[in-house]
């Protein structure tokens, strides 16, 4: 790569998960997977040519794409000669997108920027889509639980063929210090926990007040995006995928919702109470079981998150929908939801569940899976209605 006249070092980096691999001449020519199976790519887009298609973005009108996210990210104005180096780090190369990390070094500070990058034709559609998904909730719902979009374009690559291949991308924050987290096995695999892929190498279970935490937030996080008349909501999403990060904190786990696949009604919109009622019972219940659903450390079998983790997400969906009437004044307040809840008996909360189970299924493997597992949770969405209950009667 010419990297010759650059104002400032520019430096690229693959994640090995437990450490940053400086770019190599033989990884340089190494073929980018286009899913972590590394199954399918798109010819000719090299490690080599990835990267130097990021920096040619970055450094248009003498790098004022990177000026113009950093002043974004630290909320002040900040000219080249503040940025003392560039890093580029490949991390994730996913069903829809290669997920590089930017680092830009400042001397008084490092900002970290996420950037999404998109090479096949479905990819691109997808990337336009989740961009414009991003920017009306970033409109809709200001809460910092959703990455910023901060600038989004085209950048080129020339591959080994001499031909000038497009790619899409866009540039948005990196939550620092926020990581993947998964259901795994205890060591003596008999036990199901959380894990936070933080790259230590003795990853450490989430306890119990840390697994209430993550829970309550996700939940929160996905019912402020429910809209109580429309009816749409962030659907699909999945824990498998990374679609939510968390980091430990003194009080419990933060937690970030890091992609927007879709923002859809699960039911067909209607005025009438009845529709509104049911739409939301609808959502509650396809919530509860994602929630629940992972793969044993990400790629793994089918897993299943314990009981426990219900009264959580009822809590985290009660508190997200007490502010919702104060915006919306049609909507019914939470007290109003929560009584219809404490209505509902096992049977009425399994049949709500049956209805919601085409939708629950994202993948087809899913669907036996989740079948012998709704009437218990049924019963035990039940029992954790009452638990979440308790200090609101």
């Amino acid at each position: 790569m010419n990297l010759v006249d650059m104002p400032f070092p520019v430096r690229f980096f693959v994640n090995a998960g437990t450490h940053l691999v400086p770019l190599s001449a033989e990884t340089e020519k190494a073929v980018l997977p286009c899913s972590a199976g590394g199954d399918v790519s798109v010819p000719g887009l090299t490690y080599g040519f990835y990267f130097e298609a990021l920096r040619r973005f970055f450094l248009r009108e003498d790098w004022a794409p990177l000026t113009f996210c950093v002043s974004q990210a630290l909320g002040k104005d900040v000219g080249l000669s503040h940025i003392l180096g560039l890093d580029l780090i490949s991390e994730k190369h996913g069903a829809f997108y290669h997920v590089c990390r930017a680092r830009a070094k400042l001397s008084d500070a490092t900002v970290e920027l996420a950037v999404n990058t998109a090479a096949a034709t479905h990819q691109k559609a997808f990337l336009e889509n989740e961009v414009a998904l991003l920017r009306k909730l970033q409109c809709r719902i200001p809460k910092p639980f959703l990455p910023r979009v901060m600038v989004s374009g085209e950048t080129f690559y020339l591959d080994e063929e001499g031909r000038l291949l497009p790619l899409r991308l866009f540039v948005a924050e990196w939550f620092t210090g926020f990581h993947e987290f998964h259901l795994a096995r205890s060591k003596d695999a008999t036990r199901v926990r959380i894990k936070i892929w933080d790259g230590s190498r003795v990853e450490q279970p989430l306890t119990v007040p840390e697994t209430h935490s993550l829970f309550r937030k996700m939940a929160w996080i996905l019912t402020c995006c429910f809209d109580g008349e429309s009816f749409e909501q962030v659907y699909p999403w999945h824990h498998a995928a990374g679609d939510f990060v968390a980091r430990r904190n003194r009080r419990g786990v933060d937690v970030r919702l890091v992609t927007v696949r879709d923002y859809r009604p699960m039911v067909a919109p209607g005025q009438r109470d009845e529709a509104r009622w049911m739409a939301l019972l609808h959502f509650l219940a396809l919530m509860t079981v994602r929630l629940r659903v992972d793969r044993i450390d990400g790629t793994g079998e089918l897993a299943w998150a314990d009981a426990s983790v219900l009264p959580a997400a009822i809590e985290g969906f009660l508190e997200a929908w007490e502010e919702k009437p104060e915006r919306r004044p049609g909507l019914p307040a939470v007290a109003d939801v929560l009584d219809l809840l404490l209505r509902l008996d096992k049977e009425e909360w399994r049949m709500i569940l049956h209805m919601a189970l085409d939708d629950a299924v994202i993948e087809e493997e899913e669907r036996p899976f989740l079948e012998v597992r709704l009437k218990r949770h049924a019963k035990e969405l039940y029992s954790a209605v009452r638990k979440a209950a308790g200090p609101r009667r």
